[in-house]
């Protein structure tokens, strides 16, 4: 908010949060955010990761400077346990998931500003894991994001849980485990459990000119 606050956006962005103990999966909580978003752009902000000091002031100068774009391209960093620091960037120069010298590259998910009418397209599988990278590669393989304006300013810093030689393995097996993995995640369509209502006092996750944020302690890192 102080970021929101200093730009002079407080007319400009909402923000909204929707956090549980884990009852319900995080395709659905994602859903149920875009659903009840209403500016023109919307991007998530997962609760426990970082954001840089610019953000708001370098995506929503963006986007008011290039008001017909589909997303914005960003780059970021990961840590593991607080360890082992990789870079990622995710645009739609990355039509699939892939590493390149220690470097993650992916298309745009929800981590990436993204007009809402286009993300409403491809709503999240109602999963608890990987429900974000099923999404990007639907959103890609589509061509649905034609026009992007990226930032090049680190904007994102995610705190992976997962142990650092688990996600070395992981990428490693990157070429084989991700067509496999989404194979599963593909069988395991189901009907989620009902949404809770919202806690008291709860924001939205769209934006007209600036980022937004959706509170989701959930998520692990799907690289």
């Amino acid at each position: 908010m102080d970021q929101i606050r200093a730009c002079g956006w407080e007319h400009r962005i909402e923000i909204l949060s929707l956090a549980d103990r884990g009852e319900v999966p995080t395709g659905t909580k994602r859903n149920a955010l875009m659903a009840r978003a209403r500016g023109e752009f919307i991007v998530g902000v997962d609760d426990d990761d970082d954001v840089s000091e610019c953000y708001v002031e370098l995506i929503g100068g963006a986007l008011v400077a290039n008001p017909t774009i589909d997303c914005i391209g960003i780059r970021g960093e990961v840590t593991y346990r607080g360890r082992y620091r990789r870079g990622f960037v995710y645009s739609i120069a990355h039509r699939e998931y892939r590493t390149v010298k220690g470097v993650y590259l992916r298309p745009p998910h929800h981590l990436n500003p993204m007009r809402r009418r286009i993300a409403a397209r491809y709503p999240f599988m109602g999963i608890w894991r990987n429900e974000d990278t099923e999404c990007a590669l639907r959103i890609s393989r589509d061509g649905a994001l034609q026009r992007e304006h990226f930032i090049d300013h680190l904007l994102y810093r995610y705190h992976s849980r997962r142990w650092w030689f688990t996600q070395w393995a992981i990428d490693r097996t990157e070429p084989v485990r991700l067509p496999l993995g989404l194979q599963m995640v593909n069988r395991l369509k189901f009907v989620s459990p009902a949404l809770p209502p919202p806690p008291l006092g709860a924001a939205s996750a769209s934006e007209r000119a600036g980022a937004a944020a959706d509170a989701d302690a959930d998520r692990e890192h799907t690289s």
